[in-house]
């Protein structure tokens, strides 16, 4: 499978998974610093549906493929560039070799993706405002614009610490813990390398990165929607905000909308790493 055809996968799953995304991010600025309900998924659900019509899931998808056409190439790009140089000719990679390649790629995939990922996550948290506090982006272009306008071109970069974090932790979490798993499983189950093997360590590699990165996406989300001006909340910067959530809304605060992030990445994981695997494939026979 070529690249090309990889993105196009992803970008399709995007599409269909854009809904839960949104719903995760409500669910992880409901009751903000006690302020406010929280949330559940049924609950997220019926108040979208009420107050914004079907379509009021698909709300910021522009914003969503743009991010993902971004962040990804860079993501795997850069991995894929750090783990040949590290690699040694006929020896496994090392987790930590794995993991710090995982981790760069991913802090360079966010810092490019983050003008896109700023406005994703406004267009989807400006359903849950009245009217008058709505920002109303129109497209991925029209906030990127209307962003640079009034904050200034940096302020597309707002946020990017907790970006950069969250997406270093998933990177260096996702593409190590799928090779291990794999390699686990093959190993003491008997596995062939085929579709269900990818499948069960997509699903454990989605499972672990979720736990590893929720509580950074939860502070990433938060302070990307941050409007001192209407909400009366101020974060400093990403430590502040975990700080002040885990004091108003305990630990579990930072694992606000975890069901609905791994319910998305877990098969994002799956889709990605059967698509990665099948282009290895074409790769290795075509360099025969």
């Amino acid at each position: 499978m070529s690249y090309c055809a990889k993105l196009c996968l992803e970008l399709a799953w995007r599409v269909v998974t854009h809904p839960v995304d949104l719903l995760k991010v409500r669910m992880q600025l409901a009751g903000e610093l006690g302020r406010g309900k929280t949330v559940g998924i049924a609950g997220s659900i019926g108040g979208v549906f009420a107050n914004e019509g079907l379509f009021g899931f698909y709300k910021g998808l522009s914003a969503s493929l743009a991010r993902q056409i971004t962040y990804s190439t860079a993501r795997f790009g850069v991995y894929n560039w750090i783990k040949e140089s590290l690699s040694v000719k006929g020896q496994p990679l090392p987790l930590w070799k794995g993991m710090l390649a995982g981790t760069v790629g991913g802090a360079v995939g966010s810092f490019v993706g983050n003008p896109t990922d700023l406005v994703l996550i406004r267009m989807q948290a400006d359903g849950r405002l009245p009217p008058e506090n709505r920002r109303n982006y129109t497209s991925i272009f029209n906030g990127i614009s209307r962003i640079a306008s009034a904050e200034g071109v940096l302020g597309l970069w707002k946020g990017c610490g907790p970006t950069v974090a969250r997406a270093s932790v998933l990177t260096a979490v996702q593409i190590p813990f799928y090779d291990k798993s794999k390699q686990i499983l093959q190993d003491n189950f008997n596995l062939e390398n085929g579709i269900a093997l990818h499948f069960y360590a997509s699903m454990i590699s989605g499972l672990f990165t979720t736990i590893a990165s929720s509580p950074v996406d939860v502070i990433k989300t938060r302070i990307m929607n941050n409007r001192p001006e209407v909400s009366g909340i101020v974060y400093r910067n990403g430590i502040h905000a975990a700080i002040e959530t885990i004091k108003s809304e305990k630990i579990l605060g930072l694992y606000k909308g975890f069901w609905p992030n791994y319910v998305r990445l877990g098969p994002h994981t799956v889709v990605t790493f059967i698509a990665l695997e099948q282009y290895r494939r074409l790769y290795m026979y075509l360099t025969k």
